[in-house]
């Protein structure tokens, strides 16, 4: 199909189904999200195309978030951004108070050690947890 074709097909389908970034039910019960994609057992799984652009957005959202959080994010090396994002992508960043202002003091060592005390250490894990708290540490990604 030509672009325009695409284009025309992709704002129908959009107008008809809704744009919905959230999951819901669809009028079957279906759980769904985006323009239609059922995500419960559909029929069409969703694509690493796909895959990349919700982690792409998601990450651009969370860097957001800690820009606007952290009052040092500008002066941090770009390994401890990532590895703040990382953090605050599965929730640990944002819940920890003691963390956030010893980054905000360039205290490193005290703010991974305030991460790696949470719950959400047994959710991700051990050794991602390490991992990230020595990124944090040195500013180096871990090997």
């Amino acid at each position: 199909m030509s672009p325009v074709v695409l284009a025309q097909l992709y704002a129908n389908l959009s107008q008809a189904e809704g744009r919905i970034r959230r999951p819901y039910p669809d009028s079957r019960g279906y759980m769904t999200l985006g323009v239609g994609h059922r995500i419960d057992g559909g029929a069409i799984p969703i694509s690493d195309k796909a895959i990349d652009a919700i982690l792409e957005g998601d990450v651009a959202e969370t860097v957001r978030r800690c820009e606007r959080r952290i009052m040092v994010w500008q002066h941090l090396d770009e390994i401890r951004q990532a590895t703040l994002v990382e953090f605050a992508f599965n929730g640990a960043l944002f819940t920890s108070p003691r963390a956030l202002a010893a980054i905000d003091s360039g205290d490193y060592e005290l703010a991974a050690n305030a991460l790696l005390t949470g719950s959400w250490c047994e959710q991700v894990g051990e050794q991602r947890a390490q991992r990230l708290a020595q990124q944090l540490r040195t500013g180096e990604w871990a090997r």
